[in-house]
């Protein structure tokens, strides 16, 4: 294969070679480096996009050098079907117009991921704004089948309320069990009874709640329809009424196995649906780090897709400062220019 044949035009007083084409682009590794008028430029105080020359300079060393204007303009080349589609100078390109290559194989994914078939920066800025509701919509999946209903969360909430009130009031039935003639000292305390006697009762809600939560007996038998502490009626009916009228219909009363049954029927759903909160959670944060990853892509993309041509025009040749076109504003305004004239 010959070398490539390149064009020059006159800029300053001085033949320069011309990037007039897409083909230009894709040889640029093949321009000899005395044909290079700048071999390197800082990222600071100069009049172009930041992050554009932030994505070129690959080696993050605050400077950007032509081997790294080489390497883009290869991403680039291989990315678009048509180089010369570089020198419009847009932000915004249809996804037909890229390669079917592996260079733009992540673009392609993108888009899908993203259904589009047309990206601008302002579409960029756009999903960007709206990443966090896009993913919220995902679908949610079925939540487990809750054991009692819309009440299960009142019974949790009255199950754990009375969980400990619960054990102790089986403890002191399996002490008057073991030794009967402990039945007085494990009931309610008369004493303390009488000590509010005199008072409001329904004002000692709480003293009265410290009494047991029934009668204790040697039966083993928690009562479900009467006999209950009054203090602690209220949630004990809640219980009795939507989780033990359904698991034991006909019961008046109820054993400590029966009850940890109950408990453990609640803690099972929890249990379902804490690792589907987890799993639907990982699910969407996946989603999100995609899609964001397949914008990301995009928007790097596209300030390279719209910057890169005038990149050159200021790198290769500085035809942008040697131009009367106050369109192109030229990225070196002021300072020192250093010339090697080889």
């Amino acid at each position: 294969m010959g070398k490539y044949q390149w064009n020059f035009c006159s800029l300053g007083g001085v033949a320069r070679v011309a990037i007039n084409s897409g083909e230009d682009i894709k040889h640029l590794s093949e321009l000899d480096g005395k044909l290079w008028t700048v071999l390197s430029m800082p990222l600071k105080a100069l009049e172009f996009d930041a992050k554009t020359l932030a994505l070129v300079d690959s080696d993050h060393d605050g400077r950007i050098r032509v081997n790294e204007i080489v390497a883009v303009s290869q991403y680039l080349c291989k990315v678009l079907k048509n180089a010369d589609d570089l020198l419009k100078r847009e932000d915004q390109i249809a996804v037909s117009a890229l390669a079917d290559s592996a260079e733009a194989k992540a673009l392609l994914d993108a888009a899908a991921l993203l259904e589009k078939d047309t990206f601008s920066l302002k579409d960029v800025a756009e999903l960007n704004a709206n990443l966090a509701v896009s993913v919220a919509a995902l679908e949610a999946p079925q939540a487990p089948v809750a054991p009692y209903g819309d009440q299960t969360a009142a019974v949790t909430a009255a199950v754990a309320a009375l969980k400990t009130k619960v054990a102790d009031f089986f403890m002191r039935c399996q002490l008057i069990a073991f030794n009967e003639g402990c039945a007085a000292s494990v009931d309610t305390s008369l004493a303390k009874i009488a000590a509010i006697s005199n008072e409001d009762m329904s004002a000692c809600a709480a003293q009265i709640a410290e009494c047991p939560l029934a009668q204790p007996s040697k039966d083993l038998l928690l009562p479900i329809n009467k006999g209950v502490n009054p203090a602690l009626a209220a949630q004990f009916a809640v219980v009795a009424k939507h989780a033990l009228s359904v698991d034991y219909p006909q019961a008046e009363a109820i054993s400590q196995e029966q009850w940890n049954a109950v408990e453990a029927k609640l803690a099972a759903y929890a249990a379902a649906v804490e690792a589907q909160t987890k799993e639907h959670n990982a699910i969407h944060d996946q989603a999100l780090a995609a899609r964001k990853a397949a914008i990301d892509a995009w928007d790097n993309f596209l300030h390279l897709y719209r910057d890169f041509y005038r990149l050159l025009c200021n790198f290769v040749i500085m035809s942008d400062f040697y131009s009367k076109d106050n369109q192109k504003q030229a990225v070196f305004q002021a300072g020192k220019l250093l010339i090697d004239q080889r």
